[in-house]
């Protein structure tokens, strides 16, 4: 049993469920086991019976009737951090796990898990970039990955600090959306004021620039349906350097996601076996030629070619890999498993 929403000590407020209500529960012979991501549903130490402990203590007529264990934060938690948690706890369970369904899924029997936002099970991990199917980088004075300072996590993205005068530095990140939402980000910068600037872009259009000294702060844009390329610039002017000199981005949330790759149930790519060991054949219900690429679990690109049949894994490291394939502007993706 699985509950992902807000949560406190002693209750689940969506769907509103109170320790008191625990009287209704009768689970002898049939107890679940319970994975509560929220908040606090697990503070251990609050007291009293927290929420978890209330359901594990239950009891009818001398048997237990709660639960027979449970998985739950002792503290309060970021709603990002708890859907990469359960994102990878069912990617454990079930590798094929893709909660893609959207908000509104019809409610039918064996639905897939409500825990899915809108912007389905997308990872813009800083970490990995810059996978080039998504981000540009500069490649004269290119932003790099650090693992002190972010904003949230270990890791974040630092504009060149090694431009000089008349310079700049530019990351760009290219998303396709299926409807209206939010992009947004935090961002840093340490600069000389009014002087040299970072430089928020969409699809070209200059929309903010932030100079001095400003800590993380959140930014939030409406965007329409579509592709769209989000650019930061550090841009320096003729002369002076203050502060740090550079800018720095993290915790990019999306807006409902729709790259251009086909709906999963029409996919012309069959790929067996998975897992694999070794060799895998590749199944295509196409004509003419192809392309195709190998992402290993960094993102980076470790193989693209044309027309192949079969994709060798031997000498690889046991793990997950992405495959694309493109075709006239369509692309097919599918994961395998080397074991």
């Amino acid at each position: 049993m699985q509950h992902r929403d807000h949560g406190w000590t002693q209750k689940w407020y969506q769907p509103l469920i109170l320790v008191s209500d625990f009287k209704a529960i009768n689970n002898v012979g049939q107890m679940p086991f319970l994975i509560s991501v929220n908040c606090k549903t697990g503070e251990y130490d609050f007291g009293s019976n927290c929420f978890t402990e209330a359901l594990m203590r239950m009891t009818r007529d001398g048997q237990n009737a709660g639960i027979v264990g449970a998985i739950s934060p002792s503290g309060q938690t970021y709603s990002f951090a708890n859907d990469i948690f359960l994102w990878g706890v069912w990617d454990l369970f079930d590798p094929t796990f893709m909660p893609d369904y959207g908000p509104n899924a019809s409610h039918v029997a064996e639905w897939i898990p409500s825990f899915a936002m809108v912007s389905g099970k997308y990872f813009l991990d800083l970490l990995v970039f810059p996978n080039t199917e998504y981000w540009t980088n500069d490649p004269v004075h290119p932003w790099q990955i650090i693992n002190y300072g972010a904003f949230d996590g270990n890791y974040c993205a630092l504009s060149d600090t090694t431009i000089t005068h008349d310079e700049s530095s530019s990351l760009s990140f290219t998303y396709t959306s299926n409807e209206e939402g939010n992009f947004e980000f935090y961002s840093r910068v340490s600069s000389e004021s009014n002087y040299d600037f970072l430089i928020f872009y969409i699809d070209d259009e200059e929309k903010a620039r932030w100079s001095g000294t400003i800590e993380w702060y959140n930014h939030s844009y409406t965007v329409r349906p579509g592709q769209h390329v989000y650019t930061w610039t550090y841009e320096k002017d003729y002369s002076v350097s203050s502060g740090a000199d550079c800018a720095w981005i993290d915790y990019i949330f999306l807006p409902p996601y729709l790259d251009n790759t086909a709906e999963q149930n029409a996919l012309p790519l069959t790929l067996y076996p998975n897992p694999t060991t070794d060799q895998v054949s590749i199944g295509l219900e196409l004509e003419g030629d192809f392309i195709i690429q190998v992402f290993d679990a960094n993102g980076q690109c470790i193989l693209k070619e044309k027309n192949l049949s079969t994709l060798s894994f031997k000498g690889r490291p046991a793990g997950m890999y992405h495959i694309i394939v493109q075709q006239d502007g369509q692309s097919w993706s599918r994961r395998i498993i080397k074991m």
